[in-house]
């Protein structure tokens, strides 16, 4: 290189060469940086993962000493064992978070394979020793996954006085944190467990309505709300989480706000009230469901939901000529559940027959193998 021998011969560098040695100078020091990075994280990493390795074995022997010896009184009084244990976790903790962080995450997984008196020593275990404190901190970290991992462990302990707190995040633009917040919400705020939708701005995910209604199911079902209260709601999300589990838990209170919802401009919402008609079996209401069929006749989505709705509460004297007339419906969906419908209700397979825009559907509908 005709550089370096300049360099050496104490030459002057051109600028050029002068910014192609920058240049390289610059990508080697990154480059080495790099390296020494990633091999220190992996010293620390490594260092880390031993010391909670030892850390943790030590707490194991003292949890198991406190659960399985039963060291810890229920009574008002403090037992003298469960307060020795006590001393030993708190010199062994001393001021490191590290370490109380292996604590609180061992505390948790031993919670979610005991029962009974063993849950209520390491509940007491992790109050004792002030870890909530340890969890509350974590809501203030910018980290939303900081936050989420909070939420959870004050959610799993239990910990009500942080309701307040934990509703800071429930409209959080994190989809993750959100969830965290709302399921923490329904464990804790056992008396007004669905309070949140009053304010919830977000969508109700899958994952987080089977899991409510998870909850819900283990609950005392006679203390659920109406779940009409959301209907009026601005967040389409609540109002059909809201039909949906006025669906599920069989309020009959909810039919008469349903059928108002049948009118609402959303489609969807329109859509799942007709069908929690159907699911609630309000024949009394059959009239207001026929009367329907020609104001969404133009939309193929709802008529089938009308049909699918008059299956289930249909009168077969008073409604089939209503029901006739979707046979000629422009969409085949809607004409292939008018075929089910009428069958369901009565009409015999003849019958249809007699219908050329529905012959294919009935002998469809009749073939064996594919009932």
């Amino acid at each position: 290189m005709l550089w370096l021998e300049k360099l050496i011969n104490g030459e002057i560098l051109t600028s050029k060469e002068l910014t192609i040695i920058t240049i390289a100078l610059v990508f080697f020091s990154a480059g080495f940086a790099f390296i020494v990075t990633l091999f220190l994280s992996r010293i620390i990493k490594s260092h880390l993962q031993g010391q909670k390795k030892k850390i943790k074995s030590k707490f194991q022997k003292m949890l198991n000493a406190l659960v399985i010896n039963e060291t810890f009184s229920t009574t008002e009084v403090p037992d003298s064992a469960f307060e020795f244990r006590m001393g030993e976790i708190r010199s062994m903790l001393g001021s490191s978070n590290f370490a109380r962080q292996v604590l609180i995450d061992q505390i948790l997984e031993l919670k979610k394979n005991l029962s009974g008196s063993a849950v209520h020593v390491l509940t007491a275990t992790y109050f004792a020793l002030k870890l909530e404190k340890q969890s509350l901190r974590k809501l203030r970290r910018p980290a939303w996954r900081k936050k989420a991992l909070g939420i959870r462990e004050l959610s799993e302990m239990n910990y009500k006085p942080a309701i307040p707190a934990i509703s800071k995040f429930i409209n959080s633009s994190n989809q993750m944190l959100r969830e965290e917040s709302v399921m923490a919400l329904v464990r804790l705020n056992t008396e007004q467990s669905l309070k949140f939708l009053d304010i919830y701005s977000g969508v109700i995910t899958p994952w987080m309505q089977i899991n409510i209604h998870h909850y819900l199911q283990k609950s005392d079902l006679r203390k659920l709300p109406q779940f009409s209260r959301w209907f009026s709601s601005n967040n389409v999300s609540v109002v059909l989480f809201s039909i949906n589990m006025a669906k599920h838990f069989r309020q009959s209170s909810a039919i008469a706000p349903l059928l108002l919802l049948c009118h609402h401009p959303e489609k969807k919402i329109a859509e799942e009230a007709i069908d929690a008609l159907g699911e609630l079996e309000a024949f009394e209401h059959r009239e207001n469901v026929v009367k329907l069929a020609p104001k969404y006749w133009e939309d193929a989505g709802i008529s089938v939901k009308v049909l699918q709705c008059l299956a289930k509460i249909g009168d077969p004297y008073q409604d089939t000529h209503i029901l006739l007339e979707f046979l000629n419906h422009k969409s085949y969906d809607v004409r292939f559940e008018a075929v089910k419908t009428l069958k369901k209700l009565g009409v015999s397979t003849q019958q249809l027959s007699a219908f050329p825009t529905v012959k294919g559907i009935v002998d469809h509908t009749t073939e064996p193998l594919l009932q």
